[in-house]
């Protein structure tokens, strides 16, 4: 096992023990639950990594990294609805327009990956990656910028 896939399999034991003690524990049960919701995707993201670390070919590999990116492609989406919740904000509206949206990029993630991801590199001599210098495409550029900088900051 390598430094990549041990701290995978530990993002997915913690969050993953996180969201059941959230769900078992917690107070307000609409924040409880986003919460939860959401380690449960990150758990889905780091049960992913550590797969594709242990993936001895391209194939393997390839198939794993589309699997992982599709709860990778909720993260922001449900931390933004976790944050909405807790905060109690009328922003929700938004969310109907972005969990379809999500979904629709899910599914050209599992369907065309070769428009998400490019092609796989062995990288350090221990697992299969993504080449983002080399292969990053404008749907995975639209998708960082509009999930990760536009939403957060929104």
């Amino acid at each position: 096992m390598n430094i990549f896939g041990l701290s995978a399999i530990c993002v997915f034991i913690s969050t993953a023990a996180i969201a059941i003690l959230v769900l078992v524990k917690g107070n307000d049960r609409q924040v409880s639950l986003t919460w939860a919701v959401l380690c449960l995707v990150v758990s889905l993201w780091g049960l992913g990594g550590f797969l594709i670390s242990i993936s001895s070919n391209k194939a393997d590999a390839f198939f794993l990294w589309k699997l992982t990116y599709v709860p990778l492609v909720f993260v922001p989406l449900t931390y933004f609805h976790f944050i909405e919740t807790l905060l109690k904000s009328n922003k929700k509206k938004f969310l109907l327009i972005l969990y379809p949206l999500a979904g629709l990029l899910s599914v050209i993630i599992l369907f065309y990956p070769r428009l998400f991801f490019g092609d796989l590199e062995f990288v350090f001599s221990q697992f299969y990656s993504p080449v983002w210098i080399k292969n990053k495409t404008l749907l995975w550029i639209l998708f960082y910028a509009g999930f990760y900088w536009f939403l957060l900051v929104y």
